[in-house]
């Protein structure tokens, strides 16, 4: 689900940018390349945003010792 809200996040943020530049006329006044890159650029930032909010922060909490844990993957088989 957070997933799907960062996506969201980015796809929206991208289209209000695009619609705050061409209400300004920002796609006429320069160029091509120049606003692509710009997008570009604002795109990647909205993304590492998107990234630190919608990353989970919290910490697990270790209930058990590091040997009780070895010794319950080795007990599944999954160390050898």
């Amino acid at each position: 689900m957070r997933v799907i809200l960062a996506g969201i996040f980015v796809c929206l943020g991208t289209l209000v940018l695009v619609g705050f530049l061409g209400e300004q006329n920002s796609f006429a006044e320069t160029s091509p390349l120049v606003t692509d890159i710009g997008i570009a650029i604002f795109m990647l930032v909205v993304c590492a945003f998107a990234l630190f909010v919608f990353n989970r922060r919290t910490l697990p909490i270790r209930t058990q010792s590091p040997e009780e844990f070895l010794a319950k993957l080795e007990s599944k088989g999954f160390l050898v």
